[in-house]
């Protein structure tokens, strides 16, 4: 029996401990403003996927894609841009739900459905050579779109 009690205690200490190490959702104007200012920008594509990214660097370098991992925003890449910002132009974006580009209409959250998103973005961009570099779920693309 005071097995019993003992288990109860550490469990009501995780469930309180989560409880009050939680992070309520925010409202997406409040995170717009806080991180989708210059230099982001959004596009809203065919589908209606409205999709944050990030066009920097050097304008006439040579282009990267870079494609954060999961539970990850374009944001990741943002030292990598400091470091190599003078040499290449680079573009980041926000896959589908993360980061500020939200849930996307008819989007499974599949890798088929963010190399749709990522494939939009570069054809707005018009963009037709590219070095394609990713981290986590980000380096899947490596193989799906390479």
């Amino acid at each position: 029996m005071r097995i019993f009690g003992i288990l109860f205690v550490i469990l009501f200490g995780i469930a309180m401990t989560l409880w009050v190490l939680r992070t309520p959702n925010m409202d997406i104007a409040v995170l717009e403003a806080k991180y989708g200012g210059p230099p982001s920008q959004f596009v809203t594509l065919a589908v209606g996927e409205r999709v944050h990214f990030r066009d920097q660097g050097n304008r006439h370098g040579r282009v990267l894609i870079l494609l954060h991992g999961t539970a990850a925003s374009l944001h990741t890449w943002e030292p990598w841009v400091a470091l190599l910002g003078d040499d290449y132009r680079i573009i980041t974006l926000d896959l589908p739900g993360h980061g500020l580009t939200g849930p996307v209409p008819d989007c499974t959250y599949s890798v088929e459905c963010a190399v749709r998103v990522v494939e939009a973005v570069r054809q707005h961009l018009g963009l037709e050579h590219f070095v394609l570099g990713g981290n986590s779920f980000g380096a899947i693309f490596l193989g799906v779109m390479g």
